[in-house]
């Protein structure tokens, strides 16, 4: 068992080398965002609300107050703004918390639409492909009817 802290927190690994504990193996970056999230695992009858702690691209921290499995998906419905974003996680990690339960799970399935929603959610300053057609298609049709109306003049 080894010890160590990075940022005043206090973390003890187990079972780890030293190459690579503390390093961070997120694709993308953490947000924290107050949103609601709705889980179901594989073992209720039905869902219930978590507390989310962190969000990205490709995954979620959040506490849970039913016991969670590691390695175990279920399903999840993230309340976006400007609508839902619903798909399958994966379990990778769970600790005991004052609140009952804190995991880490990674998105393994949602819609592309979902995904697009989330991602401008969370950075809304990222380059997207549809925007980019969306604004190719307003000058489009803006040119097209400046032509217009000159040609009637």
């Amino acid at each position: 068992m080894r010890v160590f802290s990075s940022a005043g927190i206090l973390f003890i690994a187990e079972g780890r080398s030293g190459s690579d504990m503390g390093q961070d193996k997120r694709r993308f970056q953490r947000f924290m965002r107050d949103i609601g999230v709705e889980i179901c695992s594989e073992n209720e009858a039905g869902s219930h609300e978590a507390g989310l702690v962190d969000v990205c691209r490709d995954g979620m921290g959040f506490y849970s107050r039913s016991p969670l499995e590691a390695g175990k998906r279920f399903a999840f419905k993230l309340e976006l703004p400007d609508g839902f974003c619903r798909g399958v996680a994966h379990i990778c990690w769970v600790q005991p918390h004052h609140l009952g339960w804190r995991c880490g799970a990674r998105i393994l399935q949602a819609r592309n639409g979902d995904l697009r929603r989330l991602k401008l959610f969370l950075e809304p300053g990222a380059f997207d492909t549809l925007r980019l057609f969306d604004r190719v298609l307003w000058v489009a049709a803006a040119a097209t009817a400046l032509f217009v109306f000159l040609s009637r003049y």
